[in-house]
């Protein structure tokens, strides 16, 4: 293995975005945007980028990771960094895939850019707020979050203020802590030795960052998103656990049967990470696209 490749893309309104490269460098192009909080940094993807053939390129959503900040943004802006980091890596067909709050960010990018994404993969994704029951289901803190987040987002910052303090002090402890809210099938996989090392390696990046792109990012996630799912063209893989306690079932169920081209994915069993156990299938299919 290679490991990860580093860099930033510069746009045109003089931004720049930061991304890691993993796996087969010469391999069919996924473009993977991470949930909240969440960076560029997943290093699991460059043995299955490796194994399965693939090229994973992670950008950092702005206010993440090494991207700056950006007051007003939306989620329909993304698919214009998108495009643009694609342009600037040399790329012009790839699939894009996410996890939990990537999720919106995939469906926009199958909607505004049907010529250049080949197909998406939709993982434990957040529905939009039209959804009925969207807290349904959902873990306590989850229900809160969006409560807050809906009303006043620089609230939020505030509240999270002493969350990270506490991760910052003993990321351990926060750890440990945060396992007794999951279901088993989440407790089971966050335990693996090599899972919780990446855990507690994010959570010390994100308490280091501050809470202003995370809260910033759930606030304009719990609003309209500004496109409908029946406007999307391009095939959808929808794939979702049926225990997780993040993102209920209905929500998945909700998406699927408004995006016209969805398949439906659900396992049994799996919680909220279902994507450690389940790379294979996910991202397998993606291994056959190409760039034309």
């Amino acid at each position: 293995m290679n490991g990860a490749r580093y860099g930033d893309v510069g746009l045109k309104d003089g931004r720049s975005i930061s991304y890691a490269e993993w796996g087969n460098h010469a391999g069919a192009p996924v473009l993977f945007f991470h949930g909240n909080p969440g960076d560029r940094m997943f290093p699991f993807f460059d043995e299955w980028g490796h194994q399965l053939g693939l090229r994973f390129v992670c950008p950092d959503r702005p206010g993440f990771g090494a991207s700056a900040f950006r007051q007003r943004r939306r989620i329909t802006d993304w698919p214009g960094d998108v495009a643009e980091v694609a342009d600037g890596l040399g790329i012009e067909r790839f699939a894009v895939a996410g996890v939990s709050a990537g999720g919106p960010y995939v469906l926009a990018c199958a909607r505004a850019l049907p010529e250049r994404v080949t197909r998406a993969v939709f993982i434990s994704g957040i529905a939009p707020p039209g959804a009925p029951l969207g807290s349904a289901g959902m873990r306590r803190e989850a229900r809160i979050s969006v409560a807050v987040a809906r009303r006043a987002w620089p609230v939020l910052v505030m509240l999270a203020k002493p969350m990270i303090g506490a991760v910052q002090r003993n990321p351990e402890r926060f750890f440990d802590r945060s396992l007794r809210s999951m279901p088993e099938a989440d407790r089971i996989v966050a335990t693996r030795p090599e899972v919780r090392a990446w855990f507690l390696e994010r959570a010390r990046a994100t308490g280091g960052r501050g809470s202003k792109g995370s809260a910033y990012e759930l606030s304009i996630e719990v609003k309209p998103w500004g496109f409908e799912l029946e406007e999307i063209a391009v095939p959808v893989a929808i794939w979702q656990g049926a225990d997780d306690t993040l993102v209920p079932l209905h929500a998945a169920e909700w998406v699927a049967n408004r995006v016209p081209a969805a398949q439906l994915n659900v396992v049994e069993g799996a919680g909220h990470l279902l994507l450690f156990d389940r790379w294979r299938d996910i991202f397998g299919p993606l291994a056959t696209e190409v760039e034309e």
